[in-house]
């Protein structure tokens, strides 16, 4: 306790109710570093060493503030574990190229901080992000004090082509709920081997792509419907080639029509060397395309095409395959899709000026909603020249159906929405007028169609009877295409914060020299990666992939001037 210092700091807040805040103090002196100084000495550092690699803890302080009988923790650099009524306590985490059984870890605990009587925040219930409100679970006790008597865990992922991933997590703090006590272990590290090789690797998704010896299948895309839409994919097939894709079309007007067979089929595809292929393109809606109808914590029927690509069965929850789906219902529909698709590949951004819009809703703590979507339209200033960047924020009369349809007629290349959805709107607009498939009909013309990602429930469902992203992706007028050439949301009602984790990933994925490289399909699944390393609830992870679902061309590029 010798390395122990507690500062106390009285903050008063705007509703003018005093909390107690505290920095409490584990290492002397370091803790005392301005913030310049201080980013020379990293909180986590992995270090590669013989035999294995080190994951080492330098946390020289924590801040703490009481809110109700429980301490509100955090701790800079590093994320808060989510498990419902359990203390959120820091952690960190690695995805490695193993199965769970052949990795080892050992902890050297170092210094030991222990604070009596320090109840940890525990993680609440949150709503979905429905326009309808959920039944929250009370806090649970019981669940509460059970005592983690673990430092780390081991979870199985899934593999990519071949290679499984398991995810690490380690913990520099426990907490006991019989005596009250929370323990500190600030100078920590573990030490992680594999059992039965003296190297291996963390998983990268970029560098398994960016593998010239790997990488010959992301060159070939499997595009699968019925003969009477696939006729159409001509200019498109003709332009891929160009690029130096290879397509595989394939009929299936004389198969068997249900997901099991055509799962069969397209995985006995894969799994053929001569015919794998590394994108895919499903062409139609769930009633002439059929998907699968799995059971998730909002829907136990959600509609969901992940297990047609993934291919180390049920425990697999990492893509194979990027993919996505045309949503049409006849050529028409696949028509303008295609055509919305070649003028965006075609098309070149000025360097003279560039547009993004974001919408957000006014709920949300820890982050809000507005902060998330701060978060999510900040990595573009690196890649787009001339940037203006407008956000549509619930509070400002400004923000209305009005003005978002003038926003996507000024050639806007990238949108988030975050807020509440309801299958046909997005609900969170100033005074509740949201942007619904009504508006759709009354979208002004545009050169460019961005890309857009939705953190919203049930608007990202396929089904063409009325969904707000199957309208926005077939969005037509005596002009042409209209809407976004793509468009990534969730089937059903989805969780709060995971999903707004991923879309911060995407963004960020999308303007590194990677994202560039590599195109829509792997950014999306890289934002799924960051949510697996950012937040500690594996379910949460598995439903969030299972939800999300693209409506359009996985090999589309990315908006850079």
């Amino acid at each position: 306790m010798k390395f122990f210092k507690l500062f106390l700091v009285l903050l008063l807040l705007p509703s003018h109710i005093v909390l107690e805040a505290r920095t409490i103090e584990f290492i002397p002196g370091l803790a005392q570093l301005n913030e310049q100084n201080l980013s020379d000495y990293p909180v986590v550092r992995l270090d590669s060493l013989r035999g294995g690699m080190n994951i080492h803890f330098l946390i020289p302080k924590i801040d703490t503030k009481e809110n109700n009988s429980f301490e509100e923790i955090s701790v800079k650099g590093l994320n808060l574990t989510s498990d419902l009524h359990r203390p959120k306590l820091p952690f960190y985490s690695i995805l490695v190229e193993s199965l769970p059984e052949d990795i080892k870890i050992e902890m050297q605990k170092g210094t030991e901080v222990s604070l009596e009587n320090f109840k940890p925040l525990p993680q609440e219930d949150l709503p979905c992000r429905c326009d309808s409100p959920k039944k929250l679970e009370p806090f649970n006790e019981a669940v509460y004090q059970e005592k983690q008597n673990f430092h780390y865990k081991k979870e199985y992922i899934g593999d990519f082509r071949g290679t499984p991933i398991t995810r690490l997590l380690v913990f520099p703090s426990s907490f006991d709920g019989s005596t009250q006590k929370t323990i500190f272990y600030p100078q920590s590290s573990f030490f992680i081997s594999h059992k039965n090789k003296k190297h291996f690797n963390i998983f990268s998704l970029k560098n398994h792509l960016l593998d010239t010896r790997k990488n010959e299948i992301n060159k070939k895309i499997f595009v699968m419907g019925s003969s009477s839409l696939l006729k159409e994919l001509t200019q498109w097939v003709n332009f891929k080639k160009s690029l130096g894709f290879s397509i595989d079309l394939v009929s299936f007007d004389n198969l068997e029509k249900t997901a099991e067979n055509l799962r069969k089929f397209i995985h006995e595809r894969w799994k053929n060397p001569k015919t794998r292929f590394g994108h895919a393109l499903l062409i139609g809606h769930e009633k002439n395309f059929p998907t699968f109808y799995v059971p998730t914590s909002s829907n136990s029927e959600t509609p969901s095409d992940l297990s047609y690509f993934t291919m180390g069965g049920e425990e697999d929850f990492i893509l194979e395959v990027f993919y996505g789906r045309l949503v049409a219902d006849s050529s028409q529909d696949v028509k303008n899709q295609i055509q919305k698709i070649l003028n965006q590949e075609k098309a070149k951004i000025s360097e003279k000026n560039s547009y993004i819009f974001g919408m957000a809703s006014n709920e949300g703590s820890n982050p809000t909603d507005s902060e998330y979507l701060g978060r999510m339209l900040k990595p573009f200033d690196k890649t787009l020249k001339n940037l203006t960047v407008q956000k549509f924020l619930q509070d400002d009369p400004n923000s209305t159906p009005e003005e978002v349809l003038k926003a996507f007629g000024k050639n806007s290349l990238w949108t988030h929405y975050i807020g509440h959805g309801s299958g046909t709107e997005w609900v969170n607009l100033h005074q509740q007028r949201g942007f619904s498939i009504e508006h759709v009909s009354q979208l002004p013309k545009h050169s460019l169609f961005p890309i857009v990602i939705d953190v919203s429930c049930q608007n990202g469902r396929f089904t063409y009877q009325d969904r707000l992203g199957e309208r926005l992706i077939n969005a037509k007028n005596e002009s042409g295409p209209l809407g976004p050439v793509a468009y990534y949301g969730g089937s059903v009602d989805i969780s709060w914060h995971p999903p707004a984790i991923m879309a911060i990933g995407i963004s960020e994925f999308a303007n590194s020299a990677e994202g560039k490289k590599l195109g829509l399909g792997p950014t999306l699944l890289s934002g799924h990666l960051a949510l697996l390393q950012q937040h500690s609830v594996k379910k949460d992870f598995q439903e969030n992939i299972t939800w999300y679902h693209l409506m359009g061309d996985p090999t589309i590029r990315l908006p850079s001037n």
